[in-house]
């Protein structure tokens, strides 16, 4: 005999506090940069042609609040609430192809990571409608209490057209908390650099105007593609390969040297020829990862590759297989991608080092060469008519050269032996060689005045390639 019993197992529901689940959204690891591009995907999901991004600051010159502006379709009051709901939408369902988002999270979870409160304003033909998360009131309250705004004036000034959205970050605790004024203005600039980089695609065909704090902000073209110095072009390839609808396309680029073109290619600052070398993975048009190798095999980071970036472009039907963070900051190649993407980025590496060492070795080993000279059939000796040299005779004979001196003209004189050329970018220089560099240049400058004693070093080697101790010195010296 068979026993019948009801095998439906018991459920009771288990909602996430408010107070609790508010508070961990907030650790989501996003940057300043990372949660207003967040936002600024959301204006052009919604079609806007003009974007603008505020940072208004109190009469203390701190930062009061943040704004996104746009006039993009707007949302009814019923989408407004579904677009402030956790989970608006499941990662399951199909996106439009240009739809930027994915976990139905990301505004909430954006403006959380840098703010405490959180308004939404948006107005259709049906009217202007805001709602308000507060994150000390679901602390307090502990439930999902969604604030209606009765008073949407100030937010219908701010939309000027029949359709657009506000958002508003108050409460700034996060990157924008009370800070000096330097470090606003750079937290400013850094975020101004961000847009122009996470967005250049749409900025270079004219999708939409995006203005930051009143200044129209022009895209940032990370591969030079239009420059005439670079070394090469690579042609477009696809994977797979001669598939009809392919589901990745990749171009690799060798930028122009900028010590030839005179035009940097950093954007952030000098490490930016390590970070950005690399891969550039690109949804749809907007970029989600930029720089680094992607832990490909024996692939690492040097100089002789700083000229090496290479985009990659994939659809948003594909966010799984690349493994798609919240952030929209970071992307996964697939397994089966990685081989493929390792053979592009080898090729490309290797003309990349090869085009610096073409462009260079001429150049590098004459200026390496300056404090030496050589006569057929006898050893290279240093060349005491070299002005630059003549100091360390001139201290020698005079018996002023000190024993740190000693070792830096030593140093010096090692890194720039013609079997050395190249090279001194990867030595790092001693503080003796500060000392000597010191001596060099009082001595120099009752000749020259002190542009020209620093053209006379910035041409030779290794100084050429120790930017940062010339740096150093000059700035002791206007200080």
């Amino acid at each position: 005999m068979t026993l019948q019993t009801d095998s439906s197992p018991a459920v009771i529901e288990a909602p996430p506090r408010a107070a609790a689940l508010s508070e961990s959204l907030r650790g989501m690891g996003y940057t300043l940069g990372t949660s207003v591009a967040d936002i600024v995907d959301n204006s052009i999901a919604a079609g806007a042609s003009r974007i603008d991004v505020r940072i208004e600051r109190n009469v203390e010159g701190a930062a009061e609040r943040v704004l996104v502006i746009d006039n993009g379709r707007g949302m009814t009051r019923e989408e407004l609430v579904r677009a402030m709901s956790l989970g608006s939408i499941s990662p399951n369902e199909a996106r439009r192809s240009d739809d930027l988002g994915r976990f139905g999270l990301g505004l909430k979870t954006a403006s959380f990571a840098q703010c405490r409160r959180l308004t939404v304003a948006s107005k259709t033909a049906e009217g202007l409608s805001a709602f308000t998360w507060d994150l000390d009131r679901l602390s307090e309250c502990d439930a999902w209490e969604l604030i209606e705004e009765s008073d949407t004036k100030s937010f219908a000034d701010l939309i000027a057209g029949p359709t657009g959205t506000v958002v508003l970050w108050m409460k700034l605790d996060r990157a924008l908390a009370p800070t000096s004024a330097p470090e606003l203005a750079a937290a400013c600039t850094r975020l101004a650099m961000h847009l122009r980089l996470v967005f250049h695609r749409f900025l270079e065909e004219g999708d939409f105007t995006l203005t930051f704090n009143g200044r129209t902000l022009t895209a940032w073209d990370p591969f030079f593609s239009k420059h005439p110095a670079k070394p090469r072009d690579f042609p477009e390839v696809t994977w797979p390969e001669r598939a009809t609808k392919p589901k990745v396309r990749l171009r690799a680029f060798v930028l122009p040297d900028p010590e030839l073109s005179k035009q940097p290619v950093t954007l952030f600052g000098p490490t930016d020829e390590l970070d950005l070398q690399g891969f550039f993975i690109y949804r749809g048009k907007r970029l989600i990862h930029c720089g680094g190798w992607l832990n490909l095999k024996d692939l690492k980071k040097s100089p002789d590759f700083k000229l090496a970036r290479i985009r990659v472009d994939f659809e948003n039907t594909d966010d799984f297989e690349w493994r798609i963070d919240i952030r929209k900051s970071m992307a996964t190649p697939p397994r089966a991608l990685r081989d493929w993407l390792r053979l592009h980025a080898v090729r490309t590496r290797t003309v990349a080092a090869e085009s610096l060492a073409s462009e260079h070795r001429t150049e590098r080993r004459q200026a390496a060469t300056q404090f030496w000279r050589k006569e057929r059939g006898s050893v290279p000796m240093p060349d005491m008519s070299d002005p630059v040299l003549a100091v360390l005779f001139e201290r020698l004979g005079d018996r002023t050269l000190e024993p740190a001196e000693l070792e830096g003209f030593l140093e010096i004189l090692a890194a720039s032996h013609p079997s050395q050329a190249g090279r001194a970018a990867f030595i790092n220089p001693s503080e003796e060689v500060l000392v000597a560099l010191r001596a060099i240049a009082r001595s120099l400058s009752k000749n020259y005045a002190t542009e020209t004693v620093r053209e006379m070093l910035q041409s030779r080697e290794p100084f050429r390639s120790w930017k940062t101790m010339l740096d150093t010195l000059f700035n002791e010296e206007n200080a």
